[in-house]
């Protein structure tokens, strides 16, 4: 059985998300529930790029962050408020466990 280039592609967007959910764990402590949205992973440039949807200050919020897998750093790119009645739009199966990540 040989090793193909997606196979090989499909093994590195694993690595990434887990490196981004390592990552975000951390910035997410305590800030349960939590949702992972629009998320777009790049091999090639070696990082992820997504928004979080989760309550912070006592309102929802939706920010978007950029892992860069080369370098093991999370960054910050910006945030917009997420109106609540908004929340059943989101789907369980991106919601996101701080604590699994540990």
């Amino acid at each position: 059985m040989s090793i193909t280039t997606q196979d090989l592609a499909a093994d590195r967007t694993a690595e990434i998300k887990a490196g981004r959910d390592r990552k975000l764990a951390i910035v997410l402590s305590g800030n349960s529930p939590a949702w992972i949205v629009g998320e777009q992973v790049s091999v090639i440039k070696n990082s992820c790029v997504f928004d979080v949807v989760f309550r912070y200050g006592g309102r929802w919020v939706q920010r978007r962050y950029t892992y860069d897998a080369e370098v093991n750093v999370l960054h910050f790119a910006g945030e917009t408020p997420f109106d609540e009645t908004r929340l059943h739009t989101l789907p369980d199966d991106r919601l996101f466990n701080p604590s699994a990540q540990e």
